[in-house]
């Protein structure tokens, strides 16, 4: 009992360190995404993340600053990236995937209903006490092995060996899909806002360089 709770208790903590990576996550996804709309989104992630972090800005603009001196080189955006989305990574890997699936039961529930669930709770019951981490091990050498090239008993094998992993692929891609859709609205309002401020930022120093080349202008009449 006394482990039960334990366990619980590093369970609500692990979670809580997701819930503070995950638009790290989301910002490293962005980041190095194929698609030019999607690149453009990571700017508002990266601000989002700063904020799970708890960083406090002393003035008004020092997150946008901060923002934009992540963001100055590709190294100084790697380096961030690595950091912290290595951490959500971290976090993950100390949960089973039954910790991490009855955590979003309910919000599973919603598109299957009460009775399928039941389904979905059956077709995962073999991975709910493996941690995630090696699951996705298991995983990558069997795929691996499936495209051996010279020994096909292996290869067909390995194949048929990955389809029993079906069910835990596709719950876990629904619940990375979930968080995604959560996520990616929240970071879209703030790019937005980073660009629209700093376009306004960008006209207020153009007009007062304007101001003081005009009042140049006048001091020498």
């Amino acid at each position: 009992m006394a482990k039960d709770t334990e366990r619980k208790a590093e369970v609500e903590e692990i979670f809580g360190d997701l819930s503070r990576y995950q638009n790290a996550a989301l910002y490293t996804q962005l980041s190095g995404s194929k698609s030019d709309k999607e690149r453009g989104y990571a700017l508002g992630a990266l601000y989002n993340t700063l904020k799970d972090l708890g960083v406090k800005p002393k003035k008004k603009g020092d997150l946008e600053g901060l923002v934009d001196s992540i963001t100055a080189s590709r190294e100084s955006q790697k380096r961030f990236s690595d950091i912290f989305s290595s951490k959500h990574a971290e976090a993950q890997s100390k949960l089973t995937f039954g910790e991490l699936y009855s955590h979003y039961r309910e919000d599973l529930t919603k598109y299957v209903g009460e009775e399928d669930i039941e389904v979905l709770d059956a077709s995962i019951e073999k991975f709910k006490d493996k941690d995630i981490q090696s699951i996705f091990k298991k995983i990558a050498s069997l795929r691996h092995q499936s495209e051996n090239p010279t020994d096909e008993e292996a290869r067909d094998e390995a194949k048929a060996e990955l389809e029993k992993y079906d069910a835990f692929a596709k719950v876990y891609n629904v619940i990375e899909n979930m968080n995604y859709a959560k996520l990616l609205p929240k970071a879209i309002e703030e790019t937005n806002r980073l660009e629209l401020r700093s376009y306004i930022a960008s006209t207020k120093v153009e007009k007062k360089d304007d101001k003081k080349k005009d009042d140049k202008k006048k001091d020498k009449k």
